[in-house]
């Protein structure tokens, strides 16, 4: 995986956001939806590389954010990648739909693959959800997220926004014609290590579900390891130990939202990781 090869903390999560296994299969949900098709080439992965060594571009790109929220950042990321990609064009991002003053929706990506000659409506998420006991629900961290509502917003609603008079005006407007649909839904599900919630449906086995640990039996669990807890900015690509972090200290953080934390090897890198929660969070 060409995450593990670099050094730089945001060109890691630019490799990983944009190359990493989806959760899900894309056209398993929605026969007219595909994942994105933007393969690791020899040539992109030799960008990587060399943007690895001369980060600054990427880093003066992210500066602009003026928000910590993960969707923004990993949004900024693509952005990054698609405008500095030959292959491809960038036609629109973030672009709102509106019908009397009332948004509608917003594309999140719109672009050109210059090899193809199609043009792309691609749809992001990054998402980490758990599974919750038996019932085959699955939750953010928070539990204001649930993995079955964002599925149906992207697939029946977001996805589907160039088919509606008003988006299709606004593709006109873009010179777009015909368009592909595209969703994207990077991220991990953590599946409950005493009740193993049964995976959803459209799940891609290629992104292997991780585990959640109720903090009782993780304290247990962890005993002898190098357990390290992650910053939400480090969620994304595998950490190493010149990254900066904090040990797990046995206990929750304040919030009482579950801690992601991750597990190094001798030789510091990044072996495993999962989420610890309250006994009681679910």
């Amino acid at each position: 995986m060409i995450w593990n090869e670099l050094i730089t903390p945001c060109v890691r999560d630019l490799a990983w956001s944009c190359f990493s296994e989806p959760i899900l299969i894309s056209a398993e949900l929605d026969s007219d939806t595909a994942n994105s098709d933007l393969l690791l080439t020899p040539g992109r992965r030799q960008w990587l590389r060399n943007l690895d060594q001369q980060p600054l571009a990427l880093e003066q790109h992210l500066s602009a954010l003026k928000s910590t929220r993960l969707g923004l950042y990993f949004e900024s990321l693509w952005h990054f990648f698609i405008e500095q990609d030959p292959d491809l064009e960038m036609i629109a991002h973030n672009l709102p739909v509106r019908e009397a003053g009332a948004t509608l929706g917003e594309f999140d990506l719109i672009y050109a693959n210059n090899q193809s000659g199609e043009s792309i409506h691609l749809e992001l998420a990054v998402k980490f959800y758990l599974g919750v006991s038996a019932t085959n629900i699955w939750l953010g961290p928070s539990q204001r997220d649930e993995l079955d509502l964002k599925v149906a917003h992207l697939f029946k609603r977001q996805s589907r926004l160039g088919l509606r008079p008003q988006g299709q005006a606004e593709l006109s407007r873009l010179g777009v014609s015909h368009i592909q649909r595209r969703v994207e839904m990077k991220g991990y599900l953590f599946q409950n290590m005493q009740t193993q919630a049964g995976l959803p449906s459209g799940f891609n086995a290629n992104n292997n579900a991780r585990k959640w640990y109720p903090q009782s039996l993780f304290n247990q669990y962890a005993v002898g390891g190098s357990w390290w807890q992650l910053d939400r900015q480090q969620w994304f690509a595998p950490i190493t130990e010149a990254d900066v972090y904090q040990p797990w200290e046995n206990r929750l953080l304040e919030t009482r939202r579950p801690a992601l934390v991750a597990r190094l090897n001798e030789q510091g890198k990044e072996v495993e990781r999962c989420f610890v929660a309250a006994d009681d969070w679910a």
